[in-house]
Formats: structure tokens, C-alpha cells, sequence
């Protein structure tokens, strides 16, 4: 199974890590070194810019000068870590292969301020590097100049060419449920027009919502899910609280099947996994304790909706109780009833 966000990232360290390459001439290149270590500092920085995260500090709220101080950490920790290679390599290697590491860390720095500026026009790329780098230090990067942009362009091109692709065939639909929370409850719209010629409308609509297709639907979602939050980003958009339902087929042989998309931290920290109350106890130990969670209800047939309240936000796993369903005679004194955890989806 994909995950989108793990190969963006990857592409994204190594592009970044050839930037930086052309800040380095032919006498410091020990690539495999050189490449090792800038990536190191990238691996920073992209926890910084996408995961927010930063090992040092645990205020969210980080700043540039945040970030300058967990790179230089991870400096002196890159510079402990050498200094067991003191005896096993040459005297001038080892020298020089710590001078590398400082070096690569101020590079860092340089390609930073590259990737934050958003190119919208990608004209403008050569005069905003060749700014740059008269500002920072010109004599580092000597002849590379024009790689180092043509190596910005090519980056630009690709990852518009990303975002800009389109499933014409599925939509998100957003569908706001608490405005407060900020929780929207995300689907799988299908728009597959080519069926419609074949086939009739009410005929598509009920194979589509078939739980035999859960887990492709699901899949789909969450990849335009991944798609839609790294943009987000990257316009410094705000990213929301996204619940996905979790049907019994998704956890079926006591395995969360989209496991290998959601285990990232971007993804974990906005998506609330919604399943029933007789799901998770059926099936929670392929649920990881960092999974966020829902627990989504129908108390139409209970005959205590408190009993039955009390029991799911007892368990201490669940962010919030949705429910779906009541009998209308409760509804008074489910408005009133434990209105931190209780949400009633109105639709």
C-alpha cells in the first residue's frame, strides 16, 4: 500500500540535499559523506516545516531561531557521533570531514531560505537565488549557480505537476460537523461518468456503497487526504481535524488495513479514526495507542443512553461520542448530558 506522504517526503530531503550540493566544490566532495550527513539536517528541518516537531522543544509554537538551535544540536550531535572515527581514518580526513559537517549545517541554512520562498511565477527563480546567495556567501557556491536553479525549476515543475494531477474520478466531500472543534467528517464521492452510459445511476450507487469496496474507497480517501494536506502546507493553510469511518471490513483478520498510510505523524496527528463501540472491543488490539479515535453510536435502541455513554467514554480511548441515532424523546438531555464528549451529527 501507498504512502504518499513518505515518498513525498523522501523526494523532497533528497532535492533539498542536492541543492545543497552545489554549495560544496569538487575537493569536499565526499559525496556519500557529504549526502549523509545533509540529510540529517534536512530530516530536521522537515519535522520542523511538516511534522512539527522538534526533539529539543516541546512548545508547538516554533520560530526560525528554534529551528537554528535544534540544527546546531544536531550538529554537535553529528560532531560526538564522528569523534569515534578518530582513530580508525587519516588525521586529514577526519579534520576535514568536520569541517564538512559544520559547513553542511550553514548550507542548511542557505537551502532553507530557498525552499521557503513559494515561486508562483517560476521566472522570477533566477533572481531570487542569485539574491540569496550574493546575501549569504557567494563564494561558496562558485560555478553552481545555474545548476542550483535549474535543480529549483525542475523541483517546482515536479511538484506542481503533483499537485496539479486530478482523480476525475472521486472527490473529498468535506462535510463540517462541529464548528468548534474544527471536525469535519471526510468521504469518498464517486463521479464515474463513463459507468452512467452502461449502467443505471441507482444500480452504481448501491455497488458503490457495498463494504466489499471499503477498503479500496478508504485507501483512495486517504491518499487525496495526504495530497490535500501537504498542499495545505505548503500555502500555509490551515490543516482541520478529519474524521474517517472505519468499517468492519477495514480491520478484518485483526488488522488495521490502512496501517502502512496512516503510521505517519502528519497524518496521525489530523485524522480521528471513527468506529463503533462493539468494533473496538472486537477488535482494538490492531489499534495503536497514538491512533486518534471516535467512537460513533446509534442509541435509537438503547434503552439508557447514559449507561451506554458512560461505558464508551470509561474505556479513556475515545476523543469524542458521535451520535447517530436517538430516540427523540432523549434528545433534550442528550444536549445536556456530557457535553464535552457527546456530538450529535444532525445529518
Amino acid at each position: 500500500m501507498i504512502n504518499l506522504i513518505d515518498i513525498y517526503m523522501n523526494y523532497y530531503i533528497n532535492r533539498l540535499s542536492q541543492y545543497a550540493l552545489c554549495f560544496f566544490n569538487e575537493e569536499e566532495l565526499d559525496k556519500e559523506f557529504t549526502i549523509e550527513i545533509l540529510k540529517e539536517y534536512m530530516k530536521v528541518f522537515i519535522n520542523f516545516k511538516y511534522y512539527n516537531i522538534l526533539s529539543s522543544i516541546e512548545n508547538s509554537q516554533f520560530q526560525i531561531e528554534d529551528l537554528k538551535k535544534e540544527l546546531d544540536g544536531k550538529r554537535v550531535e553529528i560532531l560526538d557521533n564522528y569523534a569515534s572515527r578518530e582513530l580508525e581514518e587519516d588525521n586529514n580526513i577526519y579534520s576535514f570531514n568536520r569541517k564538512i559537517i559544520d559547513k553542511a549545517m550553514e548550507v542548511t541554512l542557505i537551502v532553507i531560505q530557498i525552499d521557503d520562498y513559494n515561486y508562483k511565477d517560476i521566472d522570477n527563480t533566477n533572481d531570487i537565488i542569485n539574491n540569496l546567495i550574493n546575501k549569504n556567501n557567494k563564494k561558496y557556491i562558485e560555478n553552481n549557480t545555474l545548476k542550483l536553479i535549474n535543480l529549483v525549476k525542475e523541483t517546482y515543475k515536479t511538484i506542481n505537476k503533483f499537485f496539479k494531477e486530478e482523480n476525475n474520478y472521486f472527490n473529498i466531500n468535506y462535510r463540517l460537523l462541529d464548528e468548534n472543534r474544527r471536525l469535519f467528517v471526510i468521504t469518498l464521492d464517486q463521479d464515474i461518468k463513463y459507468l452512467d452510459v452502461n449502467y443505471k445511476k441507482s444500480l452504481i450507487d448501491k455497488v458503490y456503497i457495498t463494504e466489499k469496496l471499503d477498503k479500496d474507497k478508504t485507501e483512495i480517501l486517504l491518499e487525496k487526504l495526504s495530497k490535500d494536506i501537504l498542499y495545505k502546507i505548503l500555502n500555509k493553510e490551515t490543516i482541520e481535524n478529519y474524521i474517517v469511518e472505519i468499517s468492519d471490513e477495514i480491520l478484518k483478520g485483526n488488522e488495521l488495513y490502512i496501517k502502512d498510510i496512516i503510521d505517519n505523524p502528519l497524518l496521525n496527528n489530523h485524522i480521528i479514526l471513527s468506529i463503533t463501540h462493539e468494533i473496538y472491543k472486537e477488535r482494538n488490539k490492531c489499534l495503536k495507542n497514538d491512533y486518534r479515535l471516535i467512537c460513533n453510536v446509534d442509541l435509537s435502541h438503547i434503552p439508557d443512553f447514559k449507561d451506554k455513554i458512560n461505558k464508551i467514554t470509561g474505556l479513556g480511548v475515545f476523543e469524542y461520542v458521535i451520535v447517530k441515532d436517538y430516540k427523540q424523546e432523549d434528545l433534550e438531555d442528550l444536549k445536556k448530558y456530557d457535553e464535552e464528549h457527546i456530538i450529535i451529527d444532525k445529518e
